[in-house]
Formats: structure tokens, sequence, C-alpha cells
């Protein structure tokens, strides 16, 4: 398990999470809001090398948000709240696609530090 002396987890996902390149930590994983740099501008480094490894953390992140919402209008609100059902599902669904740059970031980070770590 040989990985880069300069990267750990915490600092792999401290740059995730500040949707930075996790190798370097020097540059902006997109280059807008939901526009995703094919490589590093300071590194070069290939930032998702297959959109399928970060689609998991991306499903699993997208169903806990859903989860979440059924589960405020379904358990915490009265059955008699129509608007406000109408207004947790659009929080939910705006909550969905605002997050996403960030959730998108944090899979990209780790997905880097599993790859680095499992050589």
């Amino acid at each position: 398990m040989s990985l880069d002396a300069k990267i750990s987890f915490w600092s792999c996902l401290s740059r995730g999470i500040r949707r930075l390149c996790p190798h370097c930590g020097q540059a902006k994983l997109f280059r807008s809001f939901y526009r995703l740099n094919k490589k590093c501008p300071h590194c070069q480094e290939v930032l998702e090398k297959d959109p399928m490894d970060t689609l998991g953390l991306m499903y699993i992140s997208t169903a806990f948000f859903t989860g979440l919402g059924f589960f405020i209008m379904f358990w915490l609100l009265p059955l008699e709240a129509r608007w406000l059902r109408i207004g947790v599902a659009s929080g939910v669904v705006l909550l969905i696609f605002l997050t996403l740059p960030f959730r998108k970031a944090l899979a990209i980070a780790l997905t880097y530090y599993m790859e680095k770590s499992w050589r």
C-alpha cells in the first residue's frame, strides 16, 4: 500500500470537500458549477478516469436525500399538509441539485485515495 508521502486520507478528504484536485490540492476540480475539468490545470492529473467509479457514491447520496425527504413528508408531516409536502419535495430536489458538485468532488477524492492506496 504505497501512497504518495504528500497525501493522507484526511488531506484527500479535505481537498474533495473544498473541490480541489485530490493529487496536488492546488487547482479547482470544476471550471463552472458542474462542469468537471478533464485534467487538473496545475498537475495534469486525470480527474475522473472512469465515470462509473464515482457513480456509486453519487447514487447512494442521492438516495439518502430522497429517503430523508420521504421520511419528512410521510412520517413527520400531518396528512392534511399538502403544501408542506410540496415544499419539502421541492426542497429535496433543490438540495440534490445544489450539492451535486460537492458530492461529485468528494467521490472523485475518495476514488483517487482508494486507487493510490490499493496499488
